[in-house]
């Protein structure tokens, strides 16, 4: 890695230090994220996409890189995280607002290409946020034994699904406001690949060669990933499913075409009961 007291010298001087090729996943919560950043991480080919631009929670970082603001964090990062002259970089929507409102929108047209990570089981997502809140366990790396077993609770479950469904349908219009051409990555697709094949998809989305794969046949034995779901997961997705079909009814037909909004004005008595259930 670049030394980080150097790094404008060398981003200045040293084109093999710096990235010329950007990419971004865009990803839902709950989509595997954080597991699919560890695989392009351990590739060696693929940079080490992260979620650097949660600028909340990225102000240490900013500050111990020397960067005087985010515009100049993002040239430290294209030194210092490319592998092979490759940056990748994950961001939830809120990140992708949040460089907009700060008037950092030049960043976001400096990205080459753009991933999209997102669940076609939208229910089983929301179960995964409720879970994970109620819990303090978003990742399996931070469970010891077995995950704890969480209560029914629909109208938090109804509230992770409704953010699901917001950030998906933000996500679209940014594409399509940018003229965006993205390639869509499901998580269910994802659990059936090994994690060479999804390098791959990068790779070749990118252009690039993946015959420098850090050791492909072990990529999966150094990701200390897996999932979370167990019975107790089953159980709530199902109970809602039985509990809710009107709310499955509307987002199957309207997923990606309304917002919010739409839903509540379609269902104000749900909605009604959803606020009070605060």
């Amino acid at each position: 890695m670049t030394n980080q007291k150097t790094w404008r010298e060398v981003f200045a001087t040293d084109s093999s230090k710096r990235a010329k090729s950007v990419y971004c996943i865009g990803f839902t919560p709950r989509s595997g994220s954080t597991w699919l950043g560890s695989i392009l991480s351990n590739s060696a080919v693929l940079g080490d996409p992260k979620e650097y631009f949660n600028l909340e929670a990225a102000q240490y970082a900013i500050s111990s890189s020397g960067a005087t603001d985010v515009r100049e964090y993002f040239q430290y990062l294209k030194a210092v995280k490319q592998t092979k002259s490759v940056f990748g970089v994950e961001m939830a929507y809120n990140h992708v607002s949040k460089l907009v409102d700060e008037g950092y929108s030049d960043i976001l047209d400096d990205i080459d290409e753009w991933f999209f990570l997102r669940r076609r089981d939208y229910i089983a997502q929301a179960v995964s946020l409720y879970r994970a809140s109620q819990s303090g366990i978003f990742h399996a790396y931070q469970q010891k034994e077995t995950m704890p077993e969480t209560p029914y609770d629909g109208d938090k479950i109804s509230r992770f699904a409704l953010a699901a469904m917001a950030s998906e349908y933000l996500f679209d219009a940014f594409f399509t406001e940018r003229g965006i051409t993205y390639l869509e990555i499901w998580y269910e697709d994802m659990l059936e690949m090994t994690p060479t094949q999804m390098v791959k998809i990068f790779t070749r989305r990118l252009k690039i060669s993946s015959a420098d794969i850090a050791d492909p046949d072990n990529l999966e034995d150094r990701t200390a990933f897996r999932k979370l779901s167990d019975e107790n997961s089953i159980y709530l997705a199902e109970r809602f499913r039985q509990e809710k079909p009107e709310f499955l009814e509307y987002w199957d037909k309207n997923r990606g075409l309304k917002t919010i909004p739409d839903f509540m004005t379609a269902h104000p008595s749900y909605v009604v009961k959803k606020i009070r259930g605060k």
